[in-house]
């Protein structure tokens, strides 16, 4: 299966701290959604542990460093990917992080 999230960056944002602010409250979304549901589906389950190790294991440091945002660009798009058990992180299209996951 599938997983993504597209995180929309303002350009007037410090982009280190933007990423891992939006990946953040999509955690705490997620968090409230699953605490609503009585069953939780495997892709819930999926989309909320993505999450987790994005904020677990990214050095958002580095990802800064790894791409330049364009400031000019009021669009900026950070895409996280998962499939299988490879994780894909791109910024403006471009690839800046491929890490092969462990399976549980």
């Amino acid at each position: 299966m599938k997983i993504y999230f597209i995180l929309d960056i303002d350009e007037d944002m410090n982009f280190k701290h933007c990423i891992e602010t939006k990946i953040k409250k999509l955690y705490n979304y997620k968090i409230t959604q699953l605490l609503k549901k009585e069953k939780i589906s495997n892709r819930d389950s999926d989309e909320f542990e993505l999450l987790k190790y994005a904020l677990e294991n990214f050095n958002f440091f580095s990802l800064r460093l790894k791409c330049e945002i364009n400031k000019k660009k009021s669009d900026n798009k950070v895409v996280i990917t998962k499939e299988k058990n490879i994780l894909i992180v791109t910024i403006n299209e471009v690839q800046i992080l491929q890490e092969h996951l462990s399976d549980k």
